[in-house]
């Protein structure tokens, strides 16, 4: 029989007790790792302080020609409807603008370069490994967006409680991308 020695078994309860559960750290330090987190991913991404709410040049132009796309019929939310989360849950207000809108907006200008991609890929002005990592990074970008709505979700109901608008994210990850789009055009839209 292979018994533990008692110096490997004292280290390893006591790393226990230095870690905090995920249920010990309170809303506001998960939020904070959150955020932490979403900067990595922001870097990873090129998002930078200087450029998270600047859209490139082109986004604004792509709205106007596909304005059809973006109206906001059968919208879960709408930006001013989380604008009015953020005023009730004063934590969520900077994470709503700093975090959720500038990816959508990047998510938005991913779904504009497609298609310049597209074509470029069909001239062979791309090659296939290009076209690859370029569709990676449009993934990332919608995970990482996926994963800002799911906080405010997630933080929403515990201060304010269940809305209807939580429960109809059924289409997976159309439905997000389609209120990114639909985000996206009101804040530049608005902005004229």
């Amino acid at each position: 029989m292979i018994m533990e020695s008692p110096k490997f078994y004292n280290q390893s309860e006591s790393k226990k007790e230095e870690t905090p559960s995920s249920q010990e750290l309170s809303a506001d330090s998960r939020l904070d790792q959150e955020e932490a987190d979403r900067n990595v991913q922001r870097q990873l991404e090129g998002i930078t302080e200087d450029n998270k709410n600047a859209p490139n040049e082109n986004l604004r132009e792509y709205i106007e020609e596909h304005r059809d796309l973006f109206k906001s019929r059968n919208q879960i939310i709408t930006l001013s409807e989380l604008e009015e989360i953020g005023e009730e849950v004063p934590r969520l207000k900077s994470y709503i603008e700093d975090n959720l809108i500038p990816i959508c907006i990047r998510y938005t200008e991913t779904v504009a370069e497609f298609d310049a991609w597209l074509k470029q890929y069909a001239k062979g002005d791309m090659t296939a490994e290009e076209f690859e990592e370029k569709g990676k990074s449009r993934s990332r970008t919608h995970d990482s967006m996926i994963v800002d709505f799911k906080i405010i979700i997630r933080e929403a109901r515990k201060e304010i409680g269940e809305q209807n608008w939580m429960n109809k994210f059924e289409g997976g990850r159309a439905t997000y991308a389609k209120l990114a789009l639909q985000l996206t055009a009101e804040k530049l839209l608005a902005k004229k």
